[in-house]
């Protein structure tokens, strides 16, 4: 191993032992737990992407294993959001709710987690009830997100959560639900492994994104028009 890919690995693990500890911090200052260090992916040899474990119960079944969000980055979105207290936020996979109780320390109308993981919902309403810092009530639905209602949504955050097929059914719910209810949506996608399927969605236009800490993964945004 040259000098260079030592020094590059080593300042890879460094970097990733500083994440568990922001993250150890943040959840301490809240409250909560939401380390995704025992959610280990597997790799689908057709599909070509991390997958969670099998649903019966999903539609399309093309769950992407748990993974949280940098808070750092959480709150970055959140400024860029301009946030106001008659938004309804979802956080469409929201596994044990780090994005959840998160935006719930700002003043919205609601904030709502959706995940198929029943394990997983249970640890985040666990979350939401015991948090510190709360301004905003948090809705816990154990559902499959292709099929859920999303009609009182104004912002929906997407942290990589599914394949295709269920990003497609869900922004289609979300164009549906305009026609019922209309109003202005924002769509964040953290590390957006199927953009192109929001590209095609002419109902919505991109806005400007964000990347990440270190510049490694994108956050891409739409609004709708």
């Amino acid at each position: 191993m040259s000098k260079h890919v030592y020094l590059t690995a080593n300042l890879a693990r460094v970097l990733r032992r500083l994440q568990r500890f922001w993250a150890m911090a943040n959840d301490l200052y809240l409250g909560i737990e939401t380390s995704d260090v025992d959610y280990a992916a597997q790799t689908d040899p057709v599909k070509g992407w991390p997958f969670a474990s099998y649903s019966s119960t999903a539609l399309f079944n093309d769950a992407i294993f748990y993974q949280a969000s940098d808070y750092l980055n959480i709150r970055r979105v959140a400024r860029k959001l301009h946030l106001s207290k008659n938004d309804v936020f979802y956080d469409i996979g929201c596994g044990k709710g780090r994005v959840v109780c998160t935006f719930s320390t700002y003043r919205l109308k609601q904030v709502i987690g959706i995940d198929l993981n029943d394990s997983l919902c249970a640890l985040a309403r666990k979350n939401a009830v015991r948090m510190r810092k709360r301004k905003t009530p948090i809705d816990i639905r154990c559902e499959d997100a292709a099929i859920t209602d999303v009609s009182d949504g104004t912002i929906f955050f997407m942290y990589n959560p599914f394949g295709p097929a269920t990003l497609e059914r869900v922004l289609d719910n979300i164009e549906r639900s305009l026609e019922q209810n209309g109003r202005m949506v924002r769509i964040v996608y953290y590390n957006p492994t199927f953009k192109e399927i929001c590209q095609e969605h002419k109902w919505i236009r991109p806005m400007p994104g964000l990347r990440t800490v270190f510049g490694r993964q994108e956050i891409a945004f739409w609004q709708s028009y």
